[in-house]
């Protein structure tokens, strides 16, 4: 049996490489924007004229495209590939209803997937990650990778990065659980109650952080616009919010644990 499981690591880029690093988010969101703008007009077109664009056809582009663009051409050749291709997958499931529509992406509130779908282009090193055109970039590496890396993300989260790398795992296949079974239904003054009478209350970190990050995002309100001052208040109510979800997230993290540990099912309603 294959398991597919992802390991996050802290990363520390000199200047030098965050610049770099948001030269390619730049690039990347532009290219995103011109290929979902090709896929739009092609479903204003008249059926006759009309074909179905894939991303083999845009990756066939690319090549031209990178040549007339010089800080295109910066961004490593397979990171823009990947990034047609989570295009594709984006319309893919939309046309099966499983999300909504795509939409362009727009500076400052959308980030562009930076992807390196080879693994022989990367690697985790012991206090580093290894990232194509880029270098090495210090990063902790708090655990060590298991199975098969088959991809690498760079993640931008507020004001700091991480690589997260996506792994394959073989292990045995698991025997039936013997323990009991759990239901598990969600609710709104407490975030869940299950079958065993079990009650657990609504944290709600968010509602807890509010007045601090209403004061935060006043202060942004009454920057200078565009201003060096006005981009670190942003930052301090992007960090206030990271934090509101990282508490939800442990949350829910130390709870699935331990229905994991104690029941060999678990329902949850739709």
């Amino acid at each position: 049996m294959i398991l597919t499981r992802g390991f996050r690591f802290r990363l520390y880029p000199t200047p030098e490489q965050q610049a770099r690093l948001r030269q390619w988010d730049g690039a990347l969101r532009f290219l995103w924007n011109a290929a979902h703008a090709q896929r739009e007009h092609n479903g204003t077109r008249c059926k006759v004229d009309r074909r179905t664009i894939t991303a083999f056809d845009q990756i066939h582009e690319l090549t031209d495209l990178r040549a007339d663009l010089e800080w295109l051409a910066d961004v490593p050749r397979n990171v823009a590939a990947q990034l047609l291709v989570e295009l594709d997958r984006a319309w893919q499931r939309y046309f099966k209803g499983l999300c909504e529509r795509p939409r362009f992406k727009r500076k400052g509130r959308d980030a562009a997937p930076l992807i390196e779908p080879h693994p022989k282009l990367f690697r985790v090193e012991t206090d580093a990650v290894v990232f194509p055109k880029i270098g090495r970039i210090s990063a902790v590496i708090h655990r060590p990778v298991q199975g098969t890396p088959k991809t690498c993300a760079i993640v931008r989260d507020g004001d700091a990065w991480f690589a997260c790398v996506t792994c394959e795992i073989e292990i045995v296949d698991p025997l039936p659980s013997e323990k009991p079974p759990v239901a598990i239904d969600r609710g709104v003054a407490v975030l869940f109650a299950d079958s065993d009478r079990r009650i657990v209350a609504n944290p709600r970190p968010a509602e807890t952080l509010q007045p601090r990050i209403a004061r935060a995002q006043r202060t942004v309100a009454r920057r200078k616009k565009g201003s060096k001052n006005q981009q670190k208040a942003r930052a301090r109510v992007a960090r206030l919010q990271r934090k509101a979800r990282r508490q939800r997230d442990h949350v829910l993290h130390v709870e699935s644990h331990r229905y994991a540990q104690s029941h060999g099912a678990v329902i949850v309603e739709k």
